[in-house]
């Protein structure tokens, strides 16, 4: 595969201020999430403008991967360790679901990040080799052909994926994981003391650029989302759990805590487990999954104010931890059909 793809980079610049804008000016709708359990694993999703809980997949198999919103493509792309599918494709309701990525054994998938422009899916992937490889991989969602983009080096994890396709970039964490860690994102439960650092490159994988190293002493990165407008970038975090952020156009990229305010470690709603996080410019907000803490929860993009959005409620006598989140923006529609073949 080609390490360079003019079409995005002439695309983008012809497009820049249509694609820069079009998601921050589409008023986000909906929050999904996945949620795991003992007896069950959904995926459900929550009104922004009156908070309740919605059911759209009532039963995704056990999963602790990706997900990802199309708006443009009216899709909801999400993970799970069935044997025959890796990655799903569902509609908004849940009303129609195919599957997209076979299964492989023993190689589960990750984070996620959608190119809305070209209809195309990045996730990282986890290979069960001796040098417990991992990659971030692409497929078009027409062609469904998938490419290698990134190989990363030996024992080294992608955590959190998110993409600036107008300038031709893409982010990601690299944490360091231990020999004896699973292979799929439970690693997220144990990296507190992992150390990290966040990478750079274009949309084919090209240009690396490590923006923050392990020296910085950054640890137990999760999930991020990408303000493209604002060029801030958040990211769940343990050790200490927190809501965090940088500004990718400030030299140096600096560093800053967005909750729980560091002059106020104790502000609730309190992060406990944060896991899946998302961006809403429209209202100012970062969201995320908080998985001991059963709940989706919000902050202010300058931490003066937070909240729960809505309780994840045990379900069938299990108590199922939210993971995974979304943020659908206003529907683009009418939405190509899903061409992939269902299970």
């Amino acid at each position: 595969m080609s390490m360079y793809r003019p079409r995005r980079v002439v695309a983008a610049l012809a497009l820049a201020g249509l694609c820069v804008t079009a998601a921050s000016c589409r008023k986000p709708t909906h929050v999904y999430f996945t949620s795991h359990g003992n007896k069950i694993n959904t995926l459900q999703r929550c009104p922004l403008d009156s908070p309740r809980l919605e059911s759209v997949v009532e039963d995704t198999g056990p999963q602790f991967g990706g997900l990802a919103v199309s708006s443009r493509w009216g899709r909801i792309l999400w993970a799970s360790n069935r044997k025959d599918w890796a990655i799903f494709a569902t509609s908004f309701d849940g009303g129609y679901s195919a599957g997209l990525v076979p299964g492989e054994p023993h190689e589960p998938v990750g984070s996620f990040a959608v190119d809305e422009m070209y209809g195309e899916l990045y996730y990282a992937v986890s290979m069960a080799t001796q040098e417990r490889r991992h990659q971030i991989r692409r497929i078009n969602f027409k062609e469904r052909k998938v490419h290698t983009v990134v190989d990363m080096e030996p024992r080294v994890a992608v955590s959190g994926l998110a993409l600036d396709v107008p300038r031709d970039r893409m982010y990601w964490f690299a944490v360091r994981v231990d020999a004896s860690a699973p292979l799929d994102d439970r690693v997220a439960f144990h990296r507190r003391s992992w150390p990290c650092s966040l990478w750079r490159a274009d949309l084919s994988g090209g240009h690396r650029t490590c923006l923050i190293p392990e020296s910085a002493g950054l640890k137990g990165a999760v999930r991020i989302a990408l303000d493209t407008k604002s060029q801030q970038l958040y990211w769940t975090k343990r050790s200490p759990d927190s809501i965090q952020c940088v500004s990718l156009a400030e030299p140096g990229c600096p560093v800053r805590q967005v909750w729980p305010p560091k002059d106020r470690p104790a502000a609730k709603p309190q992060v406990k487990c944060p896991f899946g996080i998302g961006v809403d410019r429209h209202r100012g907000r970062v969201y995320w999954a908080d998985v001991t803490a059963y709940h989706i929860a919000w902050a202010a993009f300058d931490g003066s104010a937070a909240g729960v959005l809505v309780k994840v409620p045990p379900q069938r006598g299990t108590e199922p931890y939210p993971t995974c989140l979304g943020v659908l923006h206003s529907a683009w529609g009418p939405w190509p059909s899903l061409t992939v073949s269902g299970p």
